[in-house]
């Protein structure tokens, strides 16, 4: 795959990109959901769609995610579109809009991803503070908007996209903590205690009190990867 050119797609063309990818021959895919028309979850989708974040999300996706129909990163675009964009990595050509995010002064700006010694480390209290404010007072001045950094990919990918990407290493890191099994099974050599990208955003957004927004994703994932299953086996919902 050519990674430049792939460099310019928005986020809704690289959802499009994978929607449009077939999950079996049997039956054609909605192209909203990016799932058989047997197992559509447009409908569910439609009912998940989150009303107000204080979150941003920033998804840094490996190119090889553009040719798997089981990405789960865009599960967040599908129900939080105003709150999350997606962008092609490339090591050569950073993408300017979150360069200027990492930049900027009047944000505070994390990296979901596991932290190693003398790394910084985001500070979750602060953010916490701040969301309350935004909540319960019109009076925002200081506040800053939380933003996530999130790389999409396999665990080899996403080590090669963060060791290649020097805007990323003083990032402070958000991490979380699996606590319990992945209910992705969709691809092989998956390994224990890992989790797909939903499933990290949904944790992260519940560790920054986003409640409501994690649990809906988490709803969203769970069905997204039973109807998968149903579907690419040429099956219909009951």
């Amino acid at each position: 795959m050519n990674t430049r050119k792939h460099l310019d797609l928005s986020s809704e063309d690289i959802i499009k990109t994978i929607n449009h990818l077939e999950v079996t021959r049997a039956i054609p895919n909605c192209y909203a959901c990016g799932l058989p028309e047997s197992v559509c979850a447009c409908e569910a989708i439609e009912g998940l769609k989150v009303k107000h974040m204080n979150v941003h999300l920033h998804v840094l996706m490996h190119e090889g995610e553009l040719g798997r129909k089981t990405n789960t990163a865009r599960l967040a675009a599908f129900i939080m579109r105003p709150w999350t964009t997606l962008y092609i990595w490339s090591r050569t050509a950073p993408p300017g809009p979150l360069l200027e995010l990492i930049n900027a002064g009047d944000v505070d700006t994390c990296l979901l991803y596991p932290a190693k010694e003398n790394d910084k480390i985001f500070e979750l209290d602060r953010f916490v503070k701040n969301s309350e404010i935004c909540r319960d007072s019109s009076d925002k001045e200081g506040v800053k908007t939380p933003h996530i950094i999130i790389i999409d990919g396999t665990w080899q990918e996403a080590q090669k996209i963060l060791n290649k990407s020097p805007y990323l290493q003083d990032v402070p890191r958000l991490e979380i903590h699996a606590n319990g099994q992945s209910q992705f099974t969709l691809r092989r050599n998956q390994k224990p205690g890992h989790l797909c990208t939903s499933e990290a955003i949904s944790k992260a957004l519940k560790a920054l009190h986003e409640v409501e927004a994690g649990e809906k994703l988490e709803t969203l994932t769970s069905l997204f990867l039973k109807n998968y299953e149903i579907g690419r086996s040429g099956h219909r919902l009951k």
